[in-house]
């Protein structure tokens, strides 16, 4: 068997030298099995030596084409196999014969003779094994590499057990001792279908599930409960931030006012008995400032309710209590009561929430509008100052 020998050593070193990470399945692991169980019906059938020596070259070249063409590889194991045995000497008649049976292994597989029957089964012989379940998914993961789609698990062992059941084997050897492990894997395939349709319909469930959840909070979201309570949230939160700008603005004012006034006062009022026709643009900028930082303290000045308010007056008035100035004097308990009362009057509750807003921009629009004047003020003022300044000191400098 120099001729086998000879075959196996160049398929071995094809393998070696040529790789597709695609091909998962069709190894050198699964060649070797073939030739395996090719030598094996063969010894059972009592074929010649020589029949047996040309059906193991054709078991070790019958996937070698998947490198060059995976879907036409029957057809480049057949030019592969003719281009070596040529190099053997082997005349063409037996190279056809070899190359016939490779091309017969190809699905769905059309045996003419003994030789190609024997190599069609052993192709096949590992729908009889234990662990065919393993190596039919390492198929499934060939074929979706190879086509760059995926399939469904379910779908592709469904297409496997139609194409186990339509499969026939050729051989007697392989009829005794394949065929019924075979049903055995079909059934198997059929228990793994039915896990994984049962797995699918749980998991499609538990998406209905998740799936009416999100549609009730989505709901709960859009419901005007909901909506009114984060209008007024947002609106609170923007009020309360522009108070917080207009009064950092104010304090801006007042401090650099303040500042220049202290300049003024001691660098320059002392030199108005030199400097006599200083005078008038140093009041007015006084007179300015004064005025900018009086303007700028009305728009922060606190403004609190001294009044006396019972808890039967708040009542009757519906009186803000979100505002501190209209409960500061009450006791707790009083406060708490009103609060509570409040809280069960869902129309009053909402008048209340609308009302504290109102006020609130009630007082932003008068901060606003003195820190306007504020500002007006101390604008002009430093321009009649400039203007005046430059006056004086060009008509009456000596």
């Amino acid at each position: 068997m120099e001729l086998v020998k000879n075959a196996e050593s160049f398929v071995r070193e094809y393998f070696k030298d040529n790789t597709d990470d695609r091909l998962v399945y069709h190894t050198l692991e699964h060649t070797e099995f073939v030739v395996e169980k090719a030598g094996e019906i063969a010894e059972a059938m009592n074929i010649s030596e020589e029949d047996k020596q040309y059906l193991l070259v054709a078991a070790w070249f019958h996937d070698i084409g998947y490198f060059n063409d995976c879907c036409n590889h029957e057809v480049e194991g057949g030019k592969l196999v003719a281009k070596f045995l040529r190099n053997k000497n082997i005349t063409e008649d037996k190279i056809q014969q070899i190359d016939n049976m490779i091309l017969a292994t190809k699905m769905p597989q059309t045996p003419k003779c003994e030789l190609d029957r024997i190599l069609c089964d052993a192709d096949m012989a590992h729908t009889a094994l234990d662990d065919f379940l393993d190596k039919s998914l390492k198929l499934w993961k060939e074929i979706e590499n190879v086509k760059g789609k995926a399939t469904p698990e379910d779908i592709y062992l469904e297409h496997t057990i139609f194409f186990m059941e339509k499969h026939k084997f050729h051989t007697q050897y392989a009829l005794d001792n394949y065929n019924d492990l075979k049903q055995a894997n079909i059934l198997k395939l059929g228990k793994r279908v039915d896990k994984i349709r049962k797995n699918h319909k749980k998991q499609l469930k538990d998406k209905d599930k998740k799936i009416l959840k999100l549609e009730e909070k989505i709901s709960e979201l859009r419901s005007p409960t909901r909506g009114v309570e984060s209008m007024f949230r947002n609106t609170a939160r923007n009020q309360i931030s522009l108070s917080s700008i207009a009064d950092n603005k104010a304090n801006i004012l007042i401090s650099t006012n303040a500042i220049m006034l202290s300049v003024l006062i001691t660098m320059i009022v002392r030199k108005i008995n030199e400097l006599p026709f200083i005078l008038i643009p140093t009041v007015i900028f006084l007179v300015c400032c004064l005025t900018t930082i009086v303007f700028a303290i009305l728009s922060t000045r606190p403004n609190v309710n001294y009044g006396s308010f019972s808890k039967e007056k708040i009542k009757a008035s519906n009186t803000n209590m979100m505002f501190f100035g209209n409960f500061f004097h009450l006791n707790v308990d009083e406060y708490e009561e009103i609060i509570r009362d409040l809280m069960k009057d869902y129309d009053g509750l909402y008048s209340t929430m609308i009302k504290d807003q109102f006020f609130l921009g009630q007082v932003l629009a008068k901060k606003f509008k003195m820190l306007r004047i504020a500002y007006n003020v101390f604008m002009f003022g430093m321009i009649t100052t400039v203007v005046a300044f430059s006056y004086v000191m060009i008509f009456n400098h000596p």
